[in-house]
């Protein structure tokens, strides 16, 4: 309760009736193939595109968000309304069995600690997944795990470089240096076949007009200098935040960014 001397507003009425709102974790889910076996799913919760791959035999999925929840309303508001912890992660996996019907989801892929990329993992392990991480969101899964989620899942920790590969797809899974701007353990998916980077949090790719968002900025140039560095053939950039689709122009704005800087310098 606020202090008895403090002016309250009055309480301000709902911007938006509820009464025929859908939560995100009802809706059908909307799954894009803009490859053979790579699958987009578009806005699992708003501006969030997850990626899934389609092995021989099995099927590999990226991240699993949950609702997310802001402070600066009292009491704190989730802004997926009506969503419970798992409800993401629950539409995720009957995305991917409607997909591919006939395969199981035999690994979940969590590229870094934060709860809008993992909070929706125990549905995951519950449908039998195993987990290949990074440090902090391998920790973070074993505790998922020791809560009741399928405490038998394998959780496998990922320090440099893991490659999962067959006749039909191969996904490399990247750590970071330790120290990089997003988080220790931070793993960057490539799918080399199709010349496919998919990063999860370091560059959003929103209109023009708003590009590049300034909060983003330092992860955005730290991702450019990193992809000129790495060595990697990439014809299509996915992010899981915004519009989804990395333009050139984007990468292109970025790195006059990064030339100006070093010019002041």
């Amino acid at each position: 309760e606020a202090p008895g001397d403090y002016d309250l507003a009055p309480k301000p009425e709902r911007l938006s009736p509820l009464a025929d709102f859908v939560p995100y974790g009802a809706r059908e889910p909307d799954v894009e193939t803009p490859q053979p076996s790579v699958y987009l799913l578009k806005n699992l919760r708003p501006g969030f595109q997850m990626l899934f791959v389609e092995f021989e035999d099995f099927v590999l999925a990226i991240d699993a968000p949950s609702g997310w929840y802001e402070m600066q309303q009292v009491p704190p508001m989730n802004w997926s309304h009506g969503d419970a912890s798992t409800a993401l992660g629950e539409k995720y996996v009957r995305a991917i069995e409607q997909a591919v019907p006939d395969k199981p989801i035999k690994y979940l892929v969590l590229t870094h600690h934060h709860n809008d990329h993992i909070g929706g993992m125990a549905p995951f392990l519950n449908h039998g997944a195993d987990v290949l991480a990074g440090k902090g969101a391998a920790q973070m899964a074993r505790r998922v795990g020791d809560a009741g989620a399928n405490p038998t899942a394998t959780i496998t920790t990922i320090t440099s470089e893991h490659t999962l590969e067959d006749e039909t797809m191969a996904v490399r899974l990247i750590a970071l240096p330790g120290g990089n701007p997003k988080a220790d353990g931070y793993l960057m998916v490539y799918l080399p076949r199709q010349k496919i980077l998919y990063t999860t949090a370091f560059i959003y790719p929103v209109p023009e007009a708003a590009f590049p968002p300034a909060e983003s900025l330092e992860l955005s140039l730290y991702f450019v200098e990193w992809l000129d560095a790495s060595g990697l053939e990439v014809d299509t950039i996915y992010n899981v935040h915004a519009g989804g689709l990395v333009e050139d122009w984007q990468l292109d704005h970025l790195r006059a960014i990064a030339r100006q800087r070093a010019a002041a310098q």
